[in-house]
């Protein structure tokens, strides 16, 4: 049974991992875009920087938190980590899957909360454009919630790595 999540979760992730890329890509673009209009003809574009700061940032660091630590491709000071033997590993994985599940339940459950109300609210940015901020809410729990499952699931089944080990 968790193994048949982990593998669900796994595909979710690549999900979230594209829609990454293709803010990534996006942010690239508009950049480059930007950047050309400004100094080629003195007419930046004007949505850029809320555009980037309020979507496509926040969704990049946060579409692509779970498949990071899926790889172990997250920063980690491992000095004495490294020296301890492997039952001590274990049970400093288990400990620290253990405190990041109760830290990303935190901010699962305090993005949910705000991202519930500024919808009920239809919250917009008081901007040029007015930007649905109510949108950008929500990008934090959809994050938030495959790495919360994934440090559960390595506290209950500490083998489950990358898709590779399943």
């Amino acid at each position: 049974m968790i193994l048949a999540v982990s593998r669900a979760l796994a595909r979710f992730e690549k999900v979230l991992l594209t829609i990454a890329a293709a803010f990534l890509f996006a942010m690239m673009l508009i950049v480059f875009a930007d950047v050309g209009l400004r100094y080629l003809f003195n007419s930046p574009l004007g949505f850029s920087y809320d555009l980037i700061s309020l979507y496509l940032m926040v969704g990049v660091f946060f579409f692509s938190l779970s498949n990071t630590l899926r790889h172990d491709e997250h920063v980690r000071v491992d000095i004495l980590y490294l020296q301890a033997p492997p039952v001590l590993r274990r049970l400093f994985d288990r400990i620290t899957y253990a405190l990041s599940a109760i830290l990303f339940a935190v901010v699962l459950w305090t993005g949910l909360l705000r991202a519930i109300a500024s919808t009920a609210q239809l919250e917009v940015m008081a901007t040029l454009i007015p930007w649905p901020i109510w949108l950008a809410y929500w990008i934090v729990p959809i994050g938030t919630a495959p790495i919360l499952l994934l440090c559960v699931l390595r506290v209950l089944h500490p083998e489950i790595k990358s898709e590779h080990h399943l």
